[in-house]
């Protein structure tokens, strides 16, 4: 097992899964390294290769691969025509015992896959799933603490706590530890203020495979507050070891060594592969599940910066990518080029409201009032409940504390939300930092 640790800390995904696959059958420790490794998604994009026998052995019944293969249709394909397979395979695996797959599965609820979405539900299905032993439920759990989302409450310093408890107990052990529980208590750390503490955890996790430690530790360790690099050789031996070892965040933030300024001194010769390298770097982001490659792709064309083509339709096949991959901000991006009659089609306005509810749903905070007073106007009524429940709620409180300040409110502007002027990042760039 030692050497095929060492593959783990390299990620070498689809190795892994090779040696590991069968054993895991039977072998509750392999069955656990195995498991630990899918909990990325950038993991996920890197079993492509094994698509044909995965279908194949979850078709036989397997309740392990039901489970791989569901959470694979429903991370990498993550369309409406796998949804229904990826759906019956986790609720198969779940049957089997397969903790991890219902905690996969309580992600329609916090998602909306099945409609609308339901966080009680979805914080049920999860503690559910924790009773069961799943440790990709804990680790959802903690991160809803940590950042307060989905319905629960934010509270890092009580996640940090229970996480280390939960870690000193797993090294006392000495059994096999998802290397994941050191990324979210970095989280818990830098959360609640213990910088020197995080910096230290997301080095670990990073070194042991963790792909998603690799931008807070660049964060923590190379930049300044505001996300400036101000260590380039640390910046660059973290980007250089994270490419090696296919983590998608790595090819993207590998770009941000050149600034615009710096493209603009360059010679022709030096512009134009400095162009094909950034399109390499973000195609292979995109390819690894890492969707700031393909909004940084959207952005550039949209922009026609660093070299790129200025090219609208482009723009918007790249944001549906990112978007595609649930990234909030792509979804509130192209429902600012619809509002400002940039979409490559002529998109309803329904549609474009359904886009900043998706925004909304994965984290885009901004688009709140839009989606709140879209619903109040008589658009969004299939979501009645969730807007009701959810959303409402908070654009009220937000609102009494704009009149209490003094504020205008968001809707004052006739306007609001379709000002021209609300296109997308009108700074001309998209700040990965904030």
């Amino acid at each position: 097992m030692k050497g095929m640790l060492e593959m783990v800390r390299a990620h070498k995904v689809a190795e892994v899964f090779e040696a590991l696959y069968n054993a895991a059958l039977n072998d509750d420790e392999a069955r656990a390294v195995l498991l630990a490794v899918l909990r990325s998604t950038c993991s996920m994009y890197l079993l492509q290769e094994h698509e044909d026998m995965m279908r194949r052995v979850a078709h036989e019944g397997c309740a392990l691969m039901q489970y791989v293969w569901g959470r694979y249709l429903y991370i990498v394909r993550g369309d409406s025509s796998t949804k229904e397979e990826a759906k019956t395979m986790l609720q198969d695996a779940a049957a089997a015992g397969v903790a991890d797959a219902r905690s996969c599965l309580s992600c329609w609820w916090r998602d909306g896959e099945s409609g609308i979405v339901d966080y009680e539900k979805y914080v049920s299905e999860q503690e559910r799933a924790i009773a069961e032993g799943s440790q990709l439920a804990l680790q959802l759990r903690m991160e809803a603490m940590i950042y307060g989302y989905a319905g629960v409450k934010r509270d890092p310093r009580a996640a940090f706590d229970e996480l280390e408890r939960y870690i000193d107990e797993a090294e006392r052990v000495n059994g096999y530890m998802d290397p994941r529980f050191y990324l979210y208590l970095a989280h818990a750390a830098k959360e609640t203020g213990r910088e020197t503490l995080s910096g230290s955890l997301y080095q670990k996790a990073f070194d042991e495979g963790v792909p998603e430690a690799c931008l807070p530790l660049l964060l923590v360790t190379a930049c300044d507050s505001e996300g400036k690099v101000i260590d380039k050789s640390a910046f660059d031996d973290i980007v250089t070891r994270g490419m090696e070892r296919n983590y998608g965040e790595a090819f993207v933030y590998h770009m941000f060594s050149v600034s615009e300024d710096d493209y603009a001194a360059m010679s022709p010769e030096a512009q134009r592969k400095t162009t094909e390298e950034m399109t390499a770097m973000m195609t292979e982001a995109a390819r690894l599940g890492e969707p700031l490659g393909a909004y940084m792709m959207a952005e550039n064309h949209y922009y026609g910066s660093f070299g790129f083509e200025q090219d609208k339709e482009k723009a918007w096949a790249w944001y549906s990518v990112a978007a595609m991959q649930r990234l909030g901000l792509a979804y509130w991006t192209m429902s600012l080029m619809i509002a400002a009659h940039d979409a490559p089609r002529n998109y309803d306005m329904e549609f474009m409201h359904e886009c900043e509810l998706r925004a909304l749903r994965y984290g885009c905070d901004d688009a709140l009032d839009n989606v709140v007073i879209a619903y109040s106007q008589g658009y969004l009524k299939d979501y009645a409940e969730e807007i009701d429940k959810y959303y409402a709620p908070i654009f009220d409180a937000e609102e009494e504390d704009r009149h209490h300040n003094g504020e205008d409110n968001p809707d004052d502007d006739e306007d609001f939300p379709y000002d021209d002027d609300d296109c997308p990042d009108d700074d001309g760039r998209f700040d990965p930092y904030v």
